[in-house]
């Protein structure tokens, strides 16, 4: 099962993949839609329940933001995980990575 399709990859219902891509500069603010762009960075939210994953990322010369809202804090952590050994690889790349080996429910 990929990445995208994941049943944990949501909260409450909505699927969080891909994120919504938020870029704030010049005064106005800029979104970005889809699996574009390269991975810049991960972090976890330091906010309990630990379900919140930012990821930065980088398209057309600009950085975005956008938010994971995952329900499962122990799959919160290991996708934080996956996402820091993946930086510098395309959103799309990491949409497509094999998550069959991890459960459906935790």
């Amino acid at each position: 099962m990929k990445l995208r399709d994941h049943p944990l990859m949501s909260c409450k219902g909505v699927s969080s993949w891909p994120p919504k891509w938020l870029w704030g500069g010049a005064g106005r603010y800029v979104l970005a839609r889809g699996e574009v762009g390269v991975l810049k960075d991960a972090m976890l939210s330091s906010i309990e329940p630990y379900e919140k994953c930012f990821l930065i990322m980088e398209h057309e010369g600009r950085q975005y933001i956008g938010t994971l809202m995952l329900g499962d804090s122990s799959f919160c952590r290991e996708i934080h995980t996956l996402l820091i050994e993946h930086r510098g690889k395309t959103i799309r790349e990491i949409g497509e990575i094999d998550l069959s080996y991890m459960p459906e429910k935790q």
